[in-house]
């Protein structure tokens, strides 16, 4: 996925500093981890969840991505499990 900028909620920011997950790592997931699912319904933009691995460990992102400037926002991150954005 190609963003022209990457931010991180509080809640992302949270759920990385409990599993001690770098942004760099997140970073890599965006770029080279697999869109697995995506919510184009999403607002206010269109959503995909990522698959990544940090080391042997899954690590599943959902980014809103600003179909225009590219722009990423990283909305949250959980490991093991999948969920679907309410």
């Amino acid at each position: 996925m190609k963003c022209s900028h990457i931010s991180f909620s509080g809640h992302a920011v949270k759920r990385m500093f409990q599993r001690g997950i770098k942004r760099l790592e997140v970073t890599e997931i965006i770029t080279t981890g697999e869109i697995i699912a995506s919510y184009p319904d999403d607002q206010p933009h269109p959503s995909f969840l990522l698959l990544g691995f940090v080391g042997v460990t899954p690590v599943h992102v959902v980014v809103a991505q600003n179909q225009q400037d590219h722009d990423c926002v990283v909305r949250l991150m959980k490991n093991n499990e999948f969920y679907i954005l309410p």
